[in-house]
């Protein structure tokens, strides 16, 4: 049994991470009421008054437009805080498991991105990631422990439902009759409870740090995987392809951005097995 500190507990990833990690570990939620990793002061808090082995931070500034017009608030939080954690964590000799994305990558390539894809962030959200992977990597070695995950959807019980792509679409679909989605963009959806038990196989198997791609299987454009979201709950609504081009955002996407993992013995289930589950007990509440 570990004792693991997750920092971002109340969030979509956070709360599966909780409620997984709690049946086989010691687990320490904390919420940025409890901890502001942009102070290093609220880091070292932390550190110095909590005993654990491994601390999980989901904590991040991620709303790519968002990051566009304000880099010093992406940069603050996705790799200066970071670093407070990185330093404390080498201080205290502690693993840190760091929650990345996808958008380290440009999206120029046909197939999934693997470990060992070279990184190429293309918008200010992907590169103070990318900055963030690095500072936990060169502090920490094989202590440091990098997790990218893709297009997260999850429960998230305490949080406005209005948070991932699937409550997106099934709240839209009540009131209109069809619904336009971007058809050329790929990525890899992510059903946060797969995302937490991929993490809990890393920790259990005691892997040494490294870089690891903890999403689904396979991958869609946004506009399939609204297609298959109303076919798996039988609603009648229309899903109509459109292009990104047509979508002004402030913030470039990476046109392709699945991922794939190359450790076989902790891969994930298809992203479509992960949504059936995941509208399956949604619809149980």
């Amino acid at each position: 049994m570990k004792k693991i500190a997750i920092i971002g507990s109340n969030g979509q990833l956070g709360q599966d991470l909780v409620r997984h990690l709690r049946r086989n570990h010691e687990v320490l939620p904390f919420t940025r009421n409890d901890v502001d990793i942009t102070s290093r002061q609220s880091v070292e808090k932390i550190f110095a008054l909590y005993d654990f082995d491994i601390l999980i931070t989901t904590a991040a500034f991620h709303k790519t437009d968002e990051c566009e017009i304000n880099p010093e608030m992406s940069f603050l939080v996705n790799s200066i805080g970071t670093k407070y954690l990185s330093e404390n964590a080498k201080k205290y000799d502690k693993k840190l498991f760091y929650i990345s994305t996808d958008y380290v990558f440009d999206g120029l390539t046909q197939e999934p991105y693997t470990e060992t894809s070279m990184p190429n962030p293309i918008n200010i959200y992907g590169i103070s990631k990318l900055a963030g992977e690095k500072i936990v990597r060169n502090y920490l070695g094989d202590n440091g422990y990098i997790i990218r995950v893709s297009s997260l959807f999850g429960k998230a019980v305490s949080t406005n439902k209005q948070t991932n792509f699937v409550y997106t679409m099934l709240k839209l679909a009540q009131t209109n009759p069809e619904l336009k989605v971007i058809s050329d963009i790929r990525m890899s959806p992510t059903y946060t409870v797969d995302a937490a038990s991929y993490i809990e196989k890393i920790i259990s198997k005691g892997m040494v740090g490294g870089i690891f791609h903890g999403s689904n299987q396979g991958d869609c454009s946004w506009y399939e995987f609204a297609k298959t979201i109303f076919e798996i709950i039988d609603y009648d609504v229309a899903v109509l392809p459109f292009s990104h081009k047509e979508f002004l955002t402030v913030a470039r996407s990476p046109l392709n951005s699945s991922l794939s993992t190359k450790y076989s013995e902790l891969a994930s289930p298809h992203w479509k097995d992960g949504l059936k589950r995941f509208l399956q007990e949604i619809q149980i509440e």
